[in-house]
């Protein structure tokens, strides 16, 4: 092929498949090819000589044969991704050759569930990035040797199950940068982790107990108490040494008492750190910008120092945390000026821009919020004895605010949307909200401020105050004024009869009204020609339901959702089926099973999503 011997990169997709193998002739007349991905290919014969130049090589391999390439070129490869292969044995024929690529710098072996062991790596301690994530078939003797692997800066070893790691601990890593242990089974971890506070360089650390391992360290523990306390009285020991022997057993108490382990020091260059261990430092972690703490039956002090200080100088940008116990420390400067606070309230860094607070349910106290004006994404989830959260209901502070979510926290009031003294909640505009989530919160909604920017709102269920059906309807008229909106939803508001018209709502593609008993009519719907999915499952009093026409380019509508609107005139039903050829339709009489079935348009940012859903 002309012009072949210039070609550096070339990606063979799934399609190539059916044509059959790829042999040495394919690569003669590439010997500058520096990037090759194939998916689902078969290599065949020997390729010595061919590809000299190749630095990276995407591998994903699925056949069942012909996956034993002879001398295939590694010793200039710099990058080997091998992901998601769902067929990658131990006798693949890349397992030699990869052992002598002296230039190799990155591995990636991760989510391939057919390995049972790991590979032997290269002996020349090149490999810097090794992720062996999700490699769920590994024999749970396997022993991971790191002795060649001193110059690593990312590990990954997440969610897998291993006998023992060898050939040094984590401290010798010096260049480590990005640890991920998170759900990792390991009979020595602890061992290993020792001196992982020598690691200068380390800056995200994501360490979670998985629940074998609470369980093997109690019982090994309680076997250590056992061992100590019978050798200690069959000697007839002096009063003193009991009285030590006892001491010992009660702190081994505690600690299983705080979930088991409790890591050493952590190292202070540390940005990003997820755990669910006690963090005996974290006062000292002052270059820390994201904290997630995660089923940590170990206390959160806040601030973790005596005094505000920490805060001060603290980078900390995000803080997430989940089922973890908090325990709020008034500051000095918080309870000297503010006598309306409670005593339990303290400030959090000004440098927070996002805060997750997620099924804490001892918590009745959270830090105040008040002067937070870098405050991006807030999240208040299933604490349900918490009814107040100090600094929010003054929204107009908060000139960053893209994200607000409270949900399942009963005893929340309506409070968190007021606006300052004397201002009338219409006329407060909040300019940067992009995305509002109330659910399952006491006291109603408030009257909605002006959202002119506002693209998703979710609301409900809800129960009004008194059962005041009227006053709820009148607190959703701001929503025909967010002419921004693109996801709207509105669950379980059963006392709601009327809703404002949507017309304006031109810019709407996702609509939800679920579960909504009273609901007759939906003004508005026929001129939103934007929308493409519409949701109206468990509205059983509609009576009409007029959709835009079917002409050429009218609408979008992609999906109608009608399951138990059982009240709607046939007229309707038929002229739906004959308008909306294209539309997949579920109908009255299908069944709804499960409320889980309706989905969601809150999205939240990406950020979150690195906490796990239960």
């Amino acid at each position: 092929m002309k012009g072949s011997n210039q070609v550096k990169a070339l990606v063979v997709d799934d399609a190539y498949d059916n044509v059959g193998k790829l042999k040495r002739q394919h690569f003669v007349t590439l010997p500058e090819l520096r990037y090759f991905e194939a998916q689902q290919v078969e290599f065949i014969g020997d390729f010595i000589n061919i590809l000299p130049n190749i630095r990276w090589l995407c591998l994903p391999l699925h056949k069942n044969e012909g996956l034993h390439p002879i001398n295939f070129p590694m010793e200039n490869l710099i990058i080997l991704n091998l992901n998601c292969s769902s067929n990658l044995q131990d006798d693949w024929g890349g397992w030699s050759q990869i052992k002598m690529a002296k230039k190799l710098k990155v591995m990636d072996l991760s989510d391939c569930p057919s390995l049972t062991k790991l590979p032997d790596f290269p002996e020349s301690g090149s490999l810097e990035w090794l992720d062996v994530s999700n490699v769920n078939g590994l024999d749970s003797g396997v022993e991971l040797d790191v002795g060649n692997l001193w110059n690593l800066k990312l590990l990954h070893l997440s969610n897998i199950k291993i006998g023992r790691i060898t050939g040094g601990t984590i401290g010798t890593m010096k260049r480590l940068e990005d640890l991920d242990l998170n759900d990792l089974e390991c009979d020595n971890l602890m061992e290993v982790l020792v001196d992982i506070g020598e690691l200068t360089c380390l800056e995200r650390l994501q360490i979670t107990r998985s629940e074998k391992a609470i369980m093997d360290y109690q019982l090994s523990k309680e076997e250590e108490e056992e061992e100590t306390t019978s050798s200690s009285y069959d000697d007839d020991e002096e009063e003193e040494d009991k009285q030590i022997i006892a001491a010992q057993m009660e702190a081994s108490s505690n600690q299983e008492a705080e979930g088991g382990v409790v890591l050493g020091k952590l190292p202070t260059s540390l940005k990003l750190l997820y755990t669910s261990y006690k963090v005996v430092n974290l006062w000292e972690l002052l270059e820390l910008e994201d904290l997630f703490v995660l089923d940590s039956n170990s206390e959160l002090k806040i601030p973790p120092a005596d005094e505000d200080s920490w805060w001060k100088v603290s980078k900390l940008k995000s803080m997430m945390l989940k089922k973890t116990k908090i325990e709020v420390v008034p500051t000095t400067s918080t309870s000297q000026s503010s006598s309306s606070s409670s005593s339990s309230s303290c400030m959090l860094p000004s440098s927070l821009t996002s805060l997750l607070v997620w099924d804490c349910l001892e918590s009745v106290w959270l830090p105040t919020l008040e002067n937070l004006e870098n405050l991006v994404h807030v999240a208040i989830k299933e604490c349900s004895y918490l009814g107040e959260i100090q600094g929010l209901e003054n929204l107009l502070q908060f000139n960053k605010l893209e994200t607000l979510e409270l949900t399942s926290c009963p005893l929340l009031t309506s409070t968190f949307l007021r606006g300052s003294a004397g201002t009338a909640a219409g006329k407060i505009v909040i300019e940067s909200l992009r995305e509002l989530c109330i659910r399952k919160c006491g006291g109603g909604i408030p009257h909605l401020p002006s959202f002119p920017r506002l693209t998703t709102l979710e609301i409900g269920p809800l129960t009004p105050p008194d059962n005041d059906d009227q006053g709820m309807e009148s607190q959703l008229e701001g929503i025909a004024r967010l002419e921004e909106l693109e996801r709207l939803r509105l669950s379980e508001l059963v006392f709601v009869e009327r809703l404002p018209s949507f017309s304006k709502l031109q810019k709407l593609a996702f609509l939800v009204i679920s579960n909504m008993p009273r609901l007759r009519e939906i003004q508005g719907l026929a001129e939103l020609k934007s929308l493409e999915r519409l949701i109206l499952a468990g509205c059983t009093s509609l009576e009409r339901l007029i959709l835009p026409a079917a002409a050429a380019g009218d609408h979008h509508l992609k999906e109608l959702d009608i399951r138990g609107c059982n009240n709607l005139p046939p007229g309707d039903l038929s002229a739906l089926k004959a308008n909306l050829p294209d539309v997949r339709i579920r109908w009255p009489h299908e069944p709804c099973r499960s409320r889980r079935e309706i989905p969601s348009v809150f999205r939240g940012p990406e950020l979150w999503r690195m906490v796990p859903e239960d």
